[in-house]
């Protein structure tokens, strides 16, 4: 299946089955996220887990506001989304980091549509809670819950709605778009092209699993 593919059957259902998920389930989305980039390779990025039967799965569910418990219950897996604000190579603010951790996620995501699986975000929780659960240090940041499941047999998706093109990429000085509003915030540039012929990629350098993935009562960092 191509990415176009992954992204036009990726959904966020407000349905689970209420089966359980199993580490395995979750390795593929995980190492995707793993494996995303970032500036100056920070790897913002940092997730607690909770699969359904543990303790940390209830625990992480009752920081979601009311409406999101509801669907949210019969998830196989729910992940705590964090963002790391502080470059590790100077001490200074990493303005990118939430660009990097949505990167992220978002490679996530699609590698659990193709595992056949459903994820949906929520960003209606109660961060302090949250915060105070996990015992968070000062440069980490709560982005979000991530409800990862199997949806109901016979579930049907909505259609999806979503802006069109000329709506979110535009041209310099097409529509004055550089005479930023104010509710526009300016988050990086990327820069897109071909490698000269006989380039030769460098390794990556990632974090490993254990440096970005967490469950509830470890020390995150």
């Amino acid at each position: 299946m191509s990415l176009l593919d992954l992204a036009s059957k990726r959904q966020s259902p407000r349905a689970f089955d209420g089966s359980a998920l199993t580490w395995d389930d979750l390795a593929d989305g995980f190492e995707a996220a793993r494996l995303s980039s970032s500036s100056y390779n920070n790897q913002p990025w940092r997730f607690v887990v909770a699969l359904r039967g543990e303790a940390g799965f209830e625990a992480l569910l009752q920081t979601a506001v009311e409406a999101n418990q509801t669907w949210m219950k019969d998830a196989g897996a729910i992940v705590g989304v964090m963002a790391s604000t502080v470059l590790e190579k100077t001490g200074e603010t990493d303005h990118a980091a939430l660009l990097g951790v949505g990167m992220a996620v978002g490679a996530m995501e699609l590698a659990f549509t193709e595992a056949g699986l459903a994820s949906m975000q929520a960003g209606g929780f109660d961060r302090a809670a949250f915060r105070e659960l996990l015992g968070l240090p000062d440069h980490l940041r709560a982005v979000s819950l991530l409800a990862v499941g199997r949806v109901p047999e016979g579930h049907v998706p909505g259609a999806k709605a979503r802006k069109s093109l000329s709506d979110i990429a535009f041209r310099v000085g097409f529509r004055k778009l550089l005479s930023l509003p104010d509710h526009i915030v300016a988050v990086s540039l990327l820069a897109v092209g071909r490698l000269p012929e006989g380039h030769a990629a460098p390794a990556k350098a990632r974090k490993s699993l254990s440096d970005i993935a967490f469950r509830v009562g470890d020390d995150i960092r």
